[in-house]
């Protein structure tokens, strides 16, 4: 009788199947109520969240933010660590340097040097564009910091240098040449540090081409919804660019017709102040732009080549390679970020240039 009782084995089968299909069940409406109520796997939801919070705290677009920042101007600092709190940003400072570190004479002296072995009227020719992705790119030619010979004389090491234009094309200094003709030590310690965080981007293994890198100057002000203005007109950059100013001076760039979403070209509707992206002109100043990794490694290809290298005040060098088709850019109009002027220049006399530009709603005021 009792062994009338025992289950078959196929029952013992059909009753293990049943209880695999239950659980079977069981999980998928599990996973199914995760999602519900939001709690789906971490490598699949933190993961995006993560990407969503740090692309909103890079101003929607960049992968990363650089502030260029002396170390010694404590007040800026401060102003920047005010402005990015209010934002919400997260972004990287890179100690600039000043006129008096020793490195700035040693750049100078290679400048006088190359000038003579490079005349402007010797022959001028670009070097190959690009080196392969994956090769390195120091911020120096080989030997330029290594001279053969030394400077001939006191008299010549203290002479003004003019700046360049064009390619190499130098006048010769007169005692009247204005002072933004003249390359001083605070310029060429301005290149070297813009060139130092170009340098970090155009080795930066973790970008792609394309990927945005935006670099600022430490006395600037910001439009509150900068990172929606941002936004906007990001999807209009074609392939392939190199630069874009979020701000800019001493030039129109709304010229040039503004690009719509798809890249094509647009007549604008005049309405201010909505913002658009141009094809650049020639703008000046370097207090606020992103580069791809790919700009990057085209720009500093550019600015380390030897009889270009430290020629002029960065911005007209940049601004250069622009007007002669070597960098593919572009401006956002009106500036979205702004140099507030208030205090004291590292590169000129008083507050810096006359230039003035305002914003819509900045944080530190329009």
């Amino acid at each position: 009788m009792f062994c009338s009782a025992l289950p078959s084995s196929r029952s013992i089968v059909l009753l293990i199947v049943l209880a695999v299909s239950v659980l079977v069940i069981l999980k998928l409406l599990l996973v199914d109520e995760q999602y519900l109520l939001g709690i789906a796997p971490l490598y699949e939801s933190e993961a995006s969240d993560q990407r969503v919070l740090h692309r909103n705290q890079t101003l929607g677009v960049a992968s990363k933010i650089y502030v260029l920042s002396l170390p010694m101007r404590d007040d800026r600092r401060q102003d920047m660590e005010h402005l990015r709190k209010t934002l919400d940003l997260h972004w990287s400072y890179i100690e600039a340097i000043d006129a008096e570190n020793p490195i700035v004479e040693t750049i100078m002296n290679s400048v006088r040097l190359i000038r003579e072995t490079y005349p402007a009227t010797s022959s001028f020719t670009w070097p190959d564009d690009l080196p392969p992705p994956d090769k390195p790119m120091d911020p120096w030619s080989p030997g330029f910091l290594s001279p053969t010979r030394s400077v001939d004389g006191q008299a010549t090491a203290h002479k003004p240098m003019p700046c360049a234009t064009q390619n190499n094309s130098i006048v010769p200094y007169t005692p009247d040449l204005p002072e933004h003709k003249i390359l001083t030590a605070s310029r060429v310690a301005c290149w070297y540090s813009h060139i130092s965080v170009i340098s970090t981007i155009a080795n930066d293994d973790t970008l792609r081409g394309d990927d945005a890198v935006i670099v600022l100057e430490d006395d600037v002000d910001m439009e509150r919804d900068i990172s929606h203005r941002l936004r906007r007109v990001w999807s209009s950059l074609p392939a392939g660019w190199d630069i874009v100013y979020l701000g800019h001076c001493w030039s129109d760039e709304s010229i040039n017709l503004a690009l719509d979403a798809d890249g094509t070209f647009s007549v604008t509707n005049g309405t201010f102040p909505v913002t658009h992206i141009h094809p650049s002109r020639s703008p000046l100043c370097t207090h606020a732009y992103a580069l791809s990794r790919t700009g990057a490694r085209r720009l500093l290809v550019h600015l380390r080549y030897p009889p270009f290298a430290y020629s002029r005040a960065i911005d007209k060098a940049i601004s250069w390679l622009i007007e002669s088709g070597r960098l593919k850019s572009f401006s956002i109009v009106p500036s979205i970020v702004v140099q507030r002027k208030a205090g004291k220049s590292d590169i000129m006399s008083g507050k810096g240039s006359t230039w003035r530009a305002s914003l819509v709603n900045g944080i530190f005021g329009n």
